[in-house]
């Protein structure tokens, strides 16, 4: 199914907000005659996967993924080209997802399968964390929006940082570092003004030579400065850059033909960046840079797992230190 629709597209998808609106009468009518964790998925999730551009039935998702890494199977796992990308547990409608143990099952299904993000979703409240920040658990949170609040409006506004097209731009890395950064900045901020820091009543001494300190103290703890919570970024309007290997080309950050390399369990991996995008390894050319990574670790390990090509194959980057195919599209991204 051909979905190569901008990211403008799935944020003004005509069909979300009807849908949800609809759902969110399905849902109030559901906990009056609660449904099952099956047609939980079926009635209420898949139809929002589908309308934000994943094609449930077919390759982009996998439903009941399971690696050799994870003893149950996490419900769906969102795909890119290199494979997963997003794991998403589903939980019956009503389940409460705050549930410490529900959220830890999360962290460890997306651990395993070596992904950023997981979802935990019962049909109604949609929660998504990036689940490898170096923060406490309940700061992971990106967003949580509920379907049935408001007719769907917010999720109407957030959910679209779900969508395929946004997620396999690599749209929501660069959004989430700037979100964790505000929330960061936010909290040193409220840390010197509660209590009221010595060396902030210095810097507006310096402003104000006319005041004593505890003055200046005084004056600011009147003023009653009230920083704002930190909101999440709606996803952007408008065209998205997609971070291909080809995109990455066009705008001159890779040059092919490019050495790609890897030092893998003692061995020394390489491969060839083409003109057109593709991966040349051993003599065999992939359209993707997962692709071949699998293929590389095979000739070493003897068997094919998964692996994210993006982290996994290194560039030459400037005095000559190795840079990952990742951190060059973050950059690009980012730009």
């Amino acid at each position: 199914m051909a979905r190569q629709a901008d990211l403008a597209s799935q944020t003004q998808n005509p069909q979300l907000r009807p849908l949800l609106q609809d759902l969110a009468l399905r849902i109030h009518r559901g906990r009056d005659r609660p449904i099952c964790e099956a047609d939980t998925k079926t009635k209420l999730i898949n139809p929002v996967l589908d309308a934000l551009g994943w094609d449930v039935q077919g390759d982009d998702v996998e439903q009941e993924f399971k690696n050799k890494s994870i003893e149950d199977p996490v419900d769906y796992a969102l795909k890119s080209e290199d494979g997963p990308v997003i794991v998403v547990e589903a939980k019956a409608l009503g389940v409460n997802l705050a549930d410490p143990k529900w959220i830890g099952q999360l962290m460890k299904y997306a651990s395993m399968a070596g992904v950023e993000w997981g979802v935990l979703t019962n049909g109604d409240e949609y929660r998504l964390y990036n689940t490898t920040a170096k923060v406490p658990v309940d700061e992971k949170l990106f967003f949580l929006v509920r379907i049935s609040e408001e007719q769907g409006n917010n999720a109407v506004k957030m959910l679209p940082w779900l969508s395929r097209d946004c997620v396999r731009g690599g749209g929501l890395e660069p959004a989430w570092r700037r979100y964790l950064g505000d929330r960061q900045v936010r909290t040193a901020l409220l840390g010197v003004l509660k209590p009221v820091n010595e060396r902030l009543i210095d810097l507006v001494g310096d402003k104000v030579r006319a005041l004593e300190p505890n003055e200046i103290g005084d004056a600011i703890a009147r003023l009653g400065i009230h920083i704002d919570d930190v909101p999440v970024p709606p996803p952007p309007d408008g065209p998205h850059k997609s971070g291909k290997l080809a995109d990455l080309i066009a705008a001159g950050l890779l040059k092919p033909p490019l050495r790609l390399f890897r030092r893998y369990k003692g061995s020394m991996l390489e491969a060839r960046l083409l003109a057109d995008g593709g991966v040349e390894f051993d003599r065999k050319r992939f359209d993707t840079c997962g692709g071949a990574a699998v293929a590389a670790i095979a000739v070493v390990s003897g068997k094919k797992m998964p692996v994210d090509g993006w982290k996994f194959w290194q560039v030459e980057g400037d005095g000559g230190k190795p840079q990952t195919l990742k951190e060059v599209r973050a950059a690009y991204l980012k730009s």
